[in-house]
């Protein structure tokens, strides 16, 4: 009879264990990873849609900066580790001066994936907004991003 005790404590303690664990890789796969130290401060978490099991945060990092040496701005999405660049490019603002001056280049927090991309042709290409509402794009794809973000 003793032994039937430990095997039933020993099971429920695996069981409590594997749980907790799952608990908590759950709340750390919820939480807005750490910035990471190679991206600027301005750098803003956005979350992708969930996926399941999968239990890393699902997001991406976006930074704007002002590249001085070649006078534009420069944006990356990276993944939650900050590595692995997803997209990185010469972007501008829809309307008014370029480059962005970095005195303005502070991006607006979004709350989810589906304002982050915008499709050209038949890629995706992320765009960035700013607090002030500026709206930057690619360079490379300004004409057809005009047409779009433009105040009308």
């Amino acid at each position: 009879m003793k032994r039937y005790l430990y095997v039933g404590t020993a099971i429920a303690i695996a069981v409590v264990a594997v749980l907790g664990a799952m608990a908590a890789r759950l709340q750390w796969a919820a939480s807005t990873p750490s910035r990471p130290k190679k991206l600027p401060a301005a750098a803003v978490w956005i979350w992708a849609p969930s996926a399941p099991l999968d239990f890393s945060p699902r997001g991406y990092w976006l930074a704007c900066w002002v590249d001085a040496t070649r006078n534009v701005d420069r944006c990356k999405l990276t993944d939650y580790k900050g590595n692995n660049p997803i997209y990185e490019a010469d972007y501008s603002p829809v309307t008014g001066p370029n480059p962005v001056p970095e005195t303005r280049l502070h991006l607006k927090p979004l709350e989810c994936t589906t304002d982050l991309f915008v499709v050209v042709g038949e890629d995706f290409f992320p765009i960035a907004r700013l607090e002030d509402g500026t709206v930057l794009v690619p360079t490379q794809d300004l004409g057809q991003s005009r047409e779009r973000y433009a105040p009308r």
